[in-house]
């Protein structure tokens, strides 16, 4: 849903470090094992790898499926939700999700577009990052830090990330819808 800025910072999570070791005690089989974002092409979702927590069926507004995953971050991404109530406008989580961008790696320039896109709001939660990661949306650009919550504004916009780290990526990525 369109924001008032590319990005807006909102809080930090206080958890941070139950997620931090959480995502760090993930194998590579966690990573690999969801293919179906990857299957389906599209820039970003080729291009990370996915753990989906909180997800939809055919259509992800009107029903909600829990991956075994998101009894391990439920706390997390309920405590988002819950800032970005406090902060912004109150929610509830539509579709929760993990991604993990390799190193030295690039997300092209593309725009999202559809039904998830055009009616939540989407907030980045940074768990592994690095200086060289850079989230450019139109001609505006931003390091996200670890630890930060991050209302991010790229619906039907040009967006691109960049990890030119020696390390993986990693995202709590929640979408929320107005309530």
């Amino acid at each position: 849903m369109q924001e008032t800025t590319n990005f807006q910072f909102i809080g930090r999570l206080p958890q941070f470090e139950d997620v931090l070791h959480s995502v760090s005690a993930l194998s590579d089989n966690d990573w690999v094992s969801y293919r179906e974002r990857k299957n389906m092409g599209g820039i970003a979702g080729g291009q990370t790898d996915t753990i989906p927590l909180l997800y939809g069926t055919r259509d992800v507004l009107s029903s909600q499926r829990e991956h075994s995953m998101f009894a391990v971050f439920s706390s997390a991404v309920h405590s988002i939700c819950s800032i970005y109530s406090d902060r912004v406008f109150p929610a509830s989580p539509a579709r929760a999700f993990l991604a993990r961008m390799a190193p030295n790696d690039e997300i092209k320039r593309h725009k999202d577009r559809g039904d998830v896109s055009a009616k939540t709001h989407r907030v980045h939660l940074p768990i592994i990052t690095n200086n060289k990661c850079l989230f450019t949306v139109g001609d505006e650009t931003e390091h996200l830090a670890a630890g930060e919550l991050w209302l991010i504004d790229n619906t039907d916009k040009y967006h691109s990330v960049i990890n030119g780290g020696s390390e993986f990526r990693v995202h709590l990525i929640v979408d929320l819808i107005h309530v």
